[in-house]
């Protein structure tokens, strides 16, 4: 550790111990500060102090960038990119998904025959050029993003699709993520075009979480990083598409992919172990359980800043070597 070991062991704190390139000096629901770590083990950061302001809402992060009284801005609306001048953007491509789920468990679409007129109706590429303005892989019906070489391209299954003939259901998404909103405006338009008449829900996450497990909504539009915790997208499928699954927004219970989900996890090559996540993945998105609609991509804003980190895990920003 860069600090002596918590002063109180009874009332352990973060502030002034760290084993990275800064030790935290306080924090709040608004910012954190911090100096740099001159002991971190990969030499001497090059900044003095970093100061970190926690800005939830999406617009204040862009005018805070454009105002230049924030050096790096992170997730910037898609909507706002036009208006952030002289600022340079930074794209990453990231293990992580919008998709959406589909309540195969109870509702309308437990019936296999209303998922699969609900994935008629959905044109996922008007997401990507409509909503993301093309900053966003295309999801070509795959869970993962298919710009790793080890995933596959796969459909949803749209024959045998019935009548929707003005079925109601209820969406829901979160606000935590700028582009969801707009992202449920359009998925719900594509899908009342169909016949189904839809209620949407627009929250803080918080609020709707209890739920989204609970199924208390007929469809969910999420965004889903698979391959945080274990970096593993077979444990990834096991808790959002398993029977047993602690993320299951879909509802999914499937004792076939339940098997394979449980054959794949023994595979201890890698390669073989990816392979057959994304071969799983496909047969999910048969079913309809749920939708993938588009795969982000980190869209940072930078004033005046060099050296950052392009972490696909989006944790990871300032480094060493980064510097003003």
């Amino acid at each position: 550790l860069a600090q002596a070991a918590y002063k109180d062991p009874a009332n352990p704190t973060i502030v002034g111990t760290a084993t990275g390139p800064y030790v935290l000096d306080s924090v709040t629901t608004t910012e954190a500060t911090t100096h740099k770590n001159e002991k971190y083990w990969d030499g001497t950061p090059k900044l003095d102090t970093l100061t970190v302001d926690f800005i939830p809402d999406g617009p204040a992060r862009t005018n805070a960038i454009r105002a230049g009284e924030v050096a790096m801005a992170q997730a910037v609306p898609i909507a706002q990119l036009s208006s952030l001048g002289d600022a340079e953007l930074q794209s990453t491509p990231l293990p992580r998904g919008v998709y959406l789920h589909l309540n195969s468990a109870r509702g309308p679409f437990a019936d296999p025959k209303l998922r699969a007129a609900a994935a008629k109706a959905v044109n996922p590429d008007d997401i990507v050029t409509t909503i993301y303005e093309n900053h966003a892989g295309k999801a070509d019906g795959s869970i993962f993003s298919t710009e790793a070489n080890w995933a596959v391209k796969s459909a949803n299954t749209t024959t045998d699709a019935a009548d929707p003939n003005g079925t109601t259901i209820r969406l829901a998404t979160w606000t935590e993520r700028p582009e969801l909103g707009e992202v449920a405006s359009v998925i719900a338009e594509q899908l009342r075009a169909a016949g189904f008449n839809v209620d949407i829900t627009v929250t803080d996450y918080n609020s709707l979480e209890k739920a989204l497990l609970d199924g208390e909504f007929d469809a969910v539009i999420g965004s889903r990083n698979y391959q945080l915790g274990a970096a593993d997208p077979v444990s990834f499928l096991a808790s959002d598409y398993s029977c047993d699954g602690s993320y299951n927004l879909s509802r999914f219970c499937d004792a076939t992919i339940d098997a394979a989900i449980d054959k794949a996890s023994s595979i201890s090559d890698i390669e073989q172990r990816f392979e057959e996540a994304a071969r799983i993945g496909a047969d999910i998105v048969a079913a309809n359980a749920v939708i993938p609609l588009a795969h982000e991509y980190s869209i940072n804003a930078v004033n005046h800043v060099n050296d950052l980190s392009k972490d696909p895990f989006e944790r990871r920003l300032i480094t060493v070597d980064t510097h003003r």
